[in-house]
């Protein structure tokens, strides 16, 4: 259902008001009992109470004003947020941005400054430092549940809350624009390495609760180093796990396999010549002992993804969930 503003409530009912008023006026032009000469000056009589009338005035105040009531600033944090970061310990800074060093944090500030939506000409107000937005938009990922409100960023950086939501778009727009150049499927050389790394090849994983809250199925793949080679999203939550792969990275799998090669993933995947999940239990019986083995070795294996995952959750909370 629409939600009706503070202010358009009040200049509905002025405008019904004044229909009424001109319904008035129209029923006194229609009166046959009435003569010309009356009604001409009736009219005008009705016509200039209406330019007076408490409803004109108030619908013409309202109209002028963005606001109907008195706007209420939140004060502002005192100084600037980026000075009083980089006073702090490693360690704070750490809690604050997501960034381990320092350093690390100016790596990202070097990648992402000459990037377009930080250059932009055409914005009517100069944009502030992209050392400030990049800090800003950290601080917010890094957060989750009710500490990554709008309010609470805005509050602790002491700038405005749609400035916080500029400031993230701009930081994810930079840093998906280049995204190939650090996601990308491991060449030959990388592939012998990962395979001579005790078998840990890549793994994939599915959705937390589809059913339960909106989400998107996504398709993850990681090496033995937990670091993410493939990555996929935008089919809806519900659908099973073999179908976002089937929608993915199944369309065209000779791209990314030669032969003999495959992925490990979990029980609700399908085997297949490019995919091997562990054995399922059958009904009413247990495995054997070799069966039980291989998915010991499989699952000692595949348990990358999660710590994969597990890192990245720790570090930028807002992957459980960013409060907008």
């Amino acid at each position: 259902m629409p939600k009706i503003s503070n202010k358009q409530a009040p200049v509905e009912k002025l405008k019904e008001c004044l229909r009424m008023e001109k319904k008035y006026v129209t029923e006194i032009l229609r009166d046959d009992s009435v003569d010309e000469e009356s009604k001409t000056i009736s009219a005008k009589i009705v016509k200039e109470s209406l330019k007076r009338h408490k409803y004109t005035k108030a619908l013409r105040f309202l109209n002028e004003n963005r606001y109907v009531y008195k706007q209420v600033h939140s004060h502002k944090r005192k100084g600037d947020y980026l000075e009083w970061l980089m006073l702090q310990t490693d360690r704070l800074f750490r809690w604050e941005t997501r960034m381990p060093t320092k350093q690390a944090f100016y790596n990202v500030y070097d990648r992402v400054k000459d990037h377009i939506c930080y250059n932009d000409s055409d914005t009517a107000r100069k944009q502030r430092g992209v050392h400030f937005q990049v800090a800003v938009a950290l601080y917010r990922l890094g957060l989750s549940g009710g500490g990554s409100s709008l309010e609470n960023v805005a509050t602790t950086c002491g700038i405005g809350l749609g400035t916080v939501q500029t400031y993230t778009k701009r930081f994810f727009t930079a840093i998906l624009s280049m995204s190939k150049e650090w996601i990308c499927w491991p060449k030959e050389d990388e592939k012998k390495r990962i395979i001579e790394a005790n078998e840990k090849r890549f793994v994939s994983t599915k959705v937390e609760r589809p059913r339960v809250s909106y989400s998107k199925g996504k398709l993850a793949i990681c090496d033995d180093k937990r670091r993410i080679r493939y990555f996929a999203t935008g089919i809806f939550g519900s659908a099973r796990d073999s179908r976002v792969f089937t929608e993915t990275m199944g369309v065209h799998p000779e791209r990314y396999f030669a032969d003999g090669e495959y992925i490990l993933a979990d029980s609700a995947y399908g085997c297949t010549h490019y995919m091997i999940p562990p054995y399922k239990r059958p009904p009413n019986a247990e495995l054997d002992s070799e069966k039980n083995r291989f998915n010991k070795m499989h699952s000692g294996t595949r348990i990358a993804i999660e710590h994969c995952f597990g890192i990245l959750k720790c570090r930028f909370g807002s992957l459980k969930k960013l409060r907008q």
